[in-house]
């Protein structure tokens, strides 16, 4: 009997100590696998790289290195399906924000939500949250930047551009300068490509309203009830003359969406609408939910014609509407400037109204006339130092000295010499497009 026990304790140990090999075996075969995940992702091999983290997740479920490499397996090819975004989004979101990987991981998924799932605010979420960890990421304010201009805020981007040219490297710095007066006087050309590449502008099609509805009415589809997209869609109604359905828009918004006045972006989008309409009391509600951190161009202007046409305290309203054109795009916005100038003439100012209506016209003519045509046709290539200078000109005479000084110090550097396409390639077409103003 004590022979047939003392065999039955050896059979379980020998059948313990063969499972403890087994498990033993399993993260041994893990952490290779880990090792080789990391030579195969340096390989661009993403395939092995999924294969090789299955076993090391599942041993391992919140080592945020084996995420990231994971979100990169299945962001990694040429083309990434929806799907695999996804994914790849899942796992990056599985990496704390006190990391030292998050900001990459947020960098990265927000690309993919911009690219591949086009959803700009989760987007521009990830990207602002990367910039937290880290302002110097290029990228992330490249994104950022971009995000902006994709969703109809190219004037709101200001601050986040010139972000970007100080972290651009000198030689790209040309390029971005283009890019910048692009977003502000031919919003529709200034993502041309990248709007080809989504799909929304069509094989030898030029830039249009069509093409920015479009890519509102898939973000709409893509970020339902979200405020950024709503808000884009409504703007879009409102530069064209569509008050009434932009507006229908906002208030079914801020009804289904308790969060929407924590957008500057909406906010003033509202108010604008309302003020156009001429409902100045449900405007004055808008304007008292205004982020009290936000005090743009939008803000002093919708204070300033609160304050002149509802109130007819034009003294406080002429401060407001210097405080407006102060801000961009305040110096290239003449319709403001007519405005402040009615302003002066009604509150007895004739002399400095007429002045403000001088100034109105000057605007109004450097952004339609030959000044600003040279402008436009010089940058159509960047290698030609004379043409350029018509830029600087430009810039001067809008009394943009920020802009004008950094084309003056680029042209100073570079040999008029014409190379083919220039440093960077032709821009993009601008034929058809009105100047934004």
């Amino acid at each position: 009997m004590k022979g047939i026990v003392t065999s039955k304790w050896r059979l379980a140990w020998i059948a313990g100590l063969g499972v403890l090999v087994t498990v033993a075996a399993v993260f041994v075969r893990a952490e290779w696998g880990l090792s080789q995940a990391e030579r195969s992702a340096a390989a661009s091999d993403w395939v092995s790289v999924r294969r090789q983290l299955q076993w090391y997740l599942r041993l391992h479920p919140n080592h945020e290195r084996a995420h990231l490499l994971m979100a990169r397996a299945y962001a990694g090819g040429r083309r990434v399906s929806p799907q695999d975004a996804r994914l790849a989004v899942d796992h990056l979101e599985r990496i704390g924000a006190d990391s030292e990987l998050a900001a990459a991981a947020q960098l990265d998924a927000g690309r993919l939500d911009l690219v591949v799932l086009m959803r700009p605010q989760h987007a521009e979420t990830h990207f602002r949250q990367a910039l937290k960890r880290d302002d110097r990421l290029f990228q992330a304010q490249f994104l950022l930047w971009k995000t902006m201009e994709l969703t109809g805020r190219s004037r709101r981007a200001e601050h986040v551009f010139w972000r970007v040219y100080q972290l651009s490297p000198p030689a790209t710095r040309m390029v971005r300068l283009r890019e910048w007066y692009l977003g502000q006087f031919f919003p529709y050309s200034a993502n041309a490509p990248l709007d080809e590449s989504f799909g929304f502008l069509r094989p030898g099609e030029s830039p249009s309203e069509w093409t920015e509805r479009r890519r509102f009415d898939r973000y709409l589809e893509t970020e339902p009830g979200q405020a950024l997209a709503a808000t884009a869609g409504a703007q879009w109604y409102q530069r064209r003359g569509h008050r009434a359905e932009a507006r229908k828009i906002l208030d079914e918004l801020a009804a289904e969406s308790p969060t929407a006045y924590e957008s500057p972006f909406f906010v003033a989008t509202h108010v604008a609408v309302l003020l156009e309409l001429g409902d100045y009391e449900a405007a004055q509600a808008a304007f008292a939910r205004w982020p009290p951190a936000v005090r743009d161009f939008d803000y002093w202007r919708a204070r300033a014609i609160l304050l002149d046409e509802a109130d007819a305290n034009y003294q406080q309203a002429v401060e407001a509407y210097q405080q407006a054109l102060a801000i961009w795009p305040g110096p290239i916005d003449w319709r403001t400037r007519g405005r402040l100038a009615n302003c002066l003439a009604r509150a007895g100012l004739r002399e400095q109204a007429q002045q403000m209506r001088d100034r109105a016209a000057e605007t109004r003519a450097l952004l339609e006339g030959p000044i600003h045509d040279r402008a436009r046709a010089a940058l159509r290539s960047l290698d030609q130092a004379s043409s350029l200078a018509a830029v600087v000109t430009f810039y001067r005479r809008l009394g943009r000295d920020r802009e004008a000084d950094c084309w003056a110090e680029l042209l100073a550097d570079m040999p008029d010499n014409p190379s083919p396409g220039g440093p960077a390639g032709p821009a993009p077409a601008l034929s058809g497009e009105v100047p934004a103003r």
